[in-house]
């Protein structure tokens, strides 16, 4: 803009792009059904029509980026940047090939804009200091373009069974955030120092209704309907329970953090460089505003204060060409706590905002307040509401993570290096939550203080455990399969904790070799590793350490090769080929009973998360050809090819986690004795991963001048 003086930069990017979605209907059972089911319940036919089939998606995205460099003077230079986002996309919650049916009537979108100013001052030749300001303001949702007519069906949960219906939620978040920052670097002899400040203020403004015409849960399509031809006969409307939230639908809060740092980098010797630091951060959350009284620990919201972590790393090189190096380094990284969680603090405290549970026909409760397919308006004042509560454990503080790394890398020639390294990662402190079912289904973020542990059961006139007999003949005795009956506090219904009890271990072995020429640039990655958590993701809240194992993330194994060719022939001068090959484990997950206590589908006898998942073959192909039209303009074609065999690569989650069925031969005799059955189903994926997806082609253009 100005020679010498001012620099400009402008992007802009747009993304069209067309993705049926496919509702996975398998947890329907529908070729279980009774002859004539749905044309003899066409209600129920209605709903499941409703969601087969494919539903037009789309992606669709604008990008805008632009920045401006300048020279003040001598001693100072700034940058000021802006950027923004718009995305849309139409029954695009799930971003999956195929989902569970649930947000399919919810278009999910966000608009946002970023800018940023930096000040840079130089003051001498040995001290310098940089300025930051920034503003996000950052606006997501989850909205439905037409009001829902009807209650939510939901068939077993949101995560592995099917949604019909009505919006099972609606939800918007909008962040402005207003960052300051500003670091001070100083060079003293050997020592490279720096230190800073860092001031971040969120504004947040959270809306989110659960159920805006009621949410019903139900074991099966025939519980729907009802089915008089089963033994026993299955009522219509037999749901399990119904989850409605009334009252105060956005919380509006402000959150700042504090943080201070100071670092130095010692050269020690031309062969060893030492680093370290400490790091203090401090996020300041708010008092509840409102509380409520009957329950004590909604009216205060716990942070911890004395987040220090100190850090340190040195590298050692050998030898006068430094051929070989050693690095290594140990530290603390404080995690801030996730502010939706502080949103549902302070609105959900039966107060503000009231969650309903009711329990069903198939919970016992035969003269429940609401009765399929009615929903209820307002937060009933009669028998047989109550209210639910989120609160934070009064022991809650910030998660932390302990990690460190040790490293020996080779220079085995002027192209080539090797690297052998270790990573140990053990985190504390972390947020505990019960598994996705139950935090799905319940609309909440925590274990349950409220519920009778098993033992108690008989004081509520249930039994305390079952036995069950698995198929080859052992006898366990297990937990009670029946709903839990009654609340500890019959005030309330869930009282849902956000606790962080939760820990994990990570070790992991990290061999690359990499090689860079000037026509070839590639490399091998290799990683053996384990991951062991507890806690951080329990089935059964009453006995957390029984869950001690695999993590849901562990994945032992993983190659990664990658590569670049830039020929120099003359029939192939100024083509580019590169591939990306990717070969990974499978991750593990939890075998299951098919009981609807969510507390108790743990199968007795299998290791927690005992069995792993398919794993990941991907193999990424492109080709591209640089053609220069004069000395200011040149033009890039480039063909890519994504999952170029095609090999089917399946997420994680979900999966098919019902090893067996379960069923009482006698339920007027021996109401308490359950046989196990297999389920020839067990261990089968629902879902393509949408980081890979199907084979994918694409043609692309790029002018620069």
């Amino acid at each position: 803009m100005i020679k010498d003086k001012l620099f400009w930069l402008f992007n802009y990017e747009a993304q069209i792009r067309n993705e049926p979605l496919t509702v996975n209907e398998s947890p329907l059972a529908l070729d279980t059904l009774p002859p004539g089911y749905l044309t003899n319940n066409p209600d129920v036919a209605s709903l499941v029509t409703a969601a087969s089939g494919s539903h037009p998606r789309s992606f669709n995205q604008n990008t805008v980026f632009g920045k401006v460099n300048g020279v003040i003077n001598d001693k100072n230079t700034f940058d000021v940047s802006y950027n923004y986002q718009r995305f849309r996309s139409p029954h695009g919650y799930f971003n999956t090939p195929t989902s569970t049916g649930d947000g399919i009537g919810l278009t999910d979108g966000a608009t946002s804009h970023f800018f940023q100013f930096t000040l840079h001052t130089a003051f001498s030749g040995t001290t310098v200091n940089e300025f930051r300001f920034h503003y996000g303001n950052d606006f997501h949702f989850d909205l439905p373009d037409t009001a829902a007519a009807g209650p939510a069906v939901v068939i077993q949960d949101p995560d592995k069974g099917v949604v019909l219906g009505g919006n099972r939620f609606q939800l918007s978040t909008s962040d402005r955030r207003f960052e300051f920052e500003d670091n001070l670097t100083k060079v003293l002899g050997r020592h490279t120092m720096k230190a800073g400040v860092d001031i971040n203020i969120n504004h947040d403004t959270d809306y989110f209704v659960y159920g805006p015409h009621g949410a019903y849960f139900f074991a099966g399509l025939t519980d729907v309907g009802g089915d008089p031809t089963a033994s026993p006969a299955i009522p219509a409307g037999n749901f399990e329970y119904y989850l409605q939230s009334f009252g105060r639908s956005t919380a509006i809060f402000t959150v700042p953090t504090y943080a201070l740092f100071a670092q130095d980098q010692f050269r020690a010797t031309k062969h060893l460089t030492l680093n370290y630091g400490v790091r203090w951060d401090l996020q300041k959350l708010p008092k509840p505003p409102q509380c409520n009284p009957a329950f004590p620990m909604t009216c205060n919201i716990p942070y911890s204060k004395n987040n220090v972590a100190p850090r340190a790393g040195f590298a050692y090189s050998f030898g006068e060409k430094n051929t070989t190096v050693v690095r290594g380094s140990f530290g603390l990284f404080y995690a801030m706590t996730d502010l939706l969680d502080v949103s549902q603090a302070l609105t959900s405290n039966g107060v503000n905002r009231q969650y309903l549970f009711v329990a069903g026909p198939a919970y016992g409760n035969s003269n429940p307040i609401v009765t399929y397919p009615n929903f209820l308006t307002s937060f009933p004042t009669g028998a047989g509401g109550t209210p639910s509560l989120v609160v934070f454990s009064p022991n809650f503080r910030s998660p932390y993570v302990e990690q460190g790394n040790l490293q020996i890398e080779k220079q085995l020639s002027s192209h080539t290096a090797l690297s052998v390294g270790y990573v140990y990662t053990h985190g504390l402190q972390l947020l505990g939550n019960s598994n996705g079912v139950t935090r799905q289904a319940n609309g909440n973020f925590g274990l349950d203080l409220n519920l009778f542990p098993p033992a108690l059961q008989p004081s509520q006139g249930a039994p305390a455990t079952d036995t069950l007999q698995m198929p080859n003949g052992k006898v366990y005795t297990v937990p009670n399969y029946a709903a839990i009956d009654g609340y500890l506090n019959p005030n309330f219904g869930a009282i849902n904790e956000v606790d962080n009890s939760g820990k994990s271990i990570y070790h992991g072995l990290q061999v690359s070799l990499r090689h860079n020429a000037s026509q070839f640039q590639g490399g091998v990655s290799y990683t053996f590793s384990k991951t062991i958590d507890q806690g951080t993701g329990y089935y059964n809240q009453f006995d957390q350490a029984a869950q001690r194992g695999l993590s849901q993330l562990d994945q032992p194994h993983r190659l990664v090769l990658m590569g670049t060719w830039s020929p120099t022939h003359h029939y192939l001068k100024g083509f580019l080929l590169g591939s990306v090959m990717t070969f990974a484990s499978g991750r593990p997950f939890e075998p299951e009973l098919d009981v609807s206590n969510v507390n108790f589908k743990m199968v007795p006898g299998e290791g927690f998360n005992s069995f792993r998942g398919p794993g990941v073959t991907d193999i990424d192909m492109n080709i591209a050809r640089i053609v220069k039209i004069n000395e200011r303009l040149s033009v890039k074609f480039l063909a890519e090819a994504f999952d170029l065999l095609n090999h089917p690569n399946f997420q994680q989650s979900p999966v098919n986690q019902v090893q067996y069925t379960t069923s009482q031969p006698d339920p007027v005799n021996s109401p308490t004795f359950y046989q196990a059955t297999p389920n020839p189903s067990f261990g089968t994926p629902l879902a393509v991963a949408p980081l890979y997806g199907a084979r994918q082609l694409q043609l692309s253009a790029r002018f620069s001048f």
